[in-house]
């Protein structure tokens, strides 16, 4: 019985903490699978406009042309790489033309110990969609991932979570999965870090 009780008033406190805003079904309309042309890589990316640009890590696309993009229905498109950033872990894919679910971005960063969630597809097309949530721990530079403003965060990520969106409290865009270190901490580039790029391309 005592067990039972700590496990329900766990699931309330989680519960709490997720905004009225944040709903996972449409949020991961709007969240990409991705693989090289030749299958070595695959991670995770998510639509930004409803004009089919998609962002996602720089390595994640580094010396490609074309992608291949799965959306969240099954559909496979080929994904053209419109931009590699040079000092920043950044790569924009632009999908054929057509009318997408977008992803809405906050203006700022999040503020430290704000919750965070993030939605990727890091074990692969067939094992779906996997949902984490966490805090902001810290701020750190990580040279190894270019310049940039990175949150530190407890949310549990693994190889292919690169390019997945973080959600703020709003359930907006406030950063995206770049890799993760020591101690289970994850590393995100901030939104505000991403904005020269965004503006380049008048993504707003």
């Amino acid at each position: 019985m005592k067990k039972l009780l700590v496990i329900g008033l766990a699931l309330v406190v989680i519960t709490g903490c997720f905004p009225k805003q944040f709903k996972y079904e449409q949020v991961k309309e709007s969240v990409v699978f991705i693989k090289q042309m030749n299958d070595e890589w695959s991670a995770t990316g998510f639509i930004v406009n409803s004009e089919g640009i998609v962002i996602t890590a720089r390595h994640v696309v580094e010396g490609q042309e074309e992608v291949k993009v799965r959306l969240c229905d099954g559909t496979w498109l080929e994904g053209l790489v419109i931009f590699e950033g040079n000092d920043i872990d950044i790569g924009i894919i632009q999908l054929p033309l057509g009318d997408y679910k977008s992803l809405k971005l906050a203006e700022k960063d999040p503020n430290m110990g704000e919750p965070l969630w993030t939605v990727g597809i890091p074990l692969g097309d067939e094992n779906g969609y996997i949902f984490g949530f966490g805090s902001v721990c810290g701020w750190s530079d990580v040279p190894f991932f270019g310049k940039g403003k990175f949150l530190l965060s407890d949310i549990h990520i693994q190889p292919g979570h690169s390019g997945s969106p973080v959600f703020n409290k709003d359930g907006e865009v406030c950063g995206i999965v770049v890799g993760y270190g020591n101690h289970n901490l994850a590393f995100f580039l901030s939104i505000e870090s991403m904005q020269r790029p965004l503006s380049f391309l008048e993504i707003k």
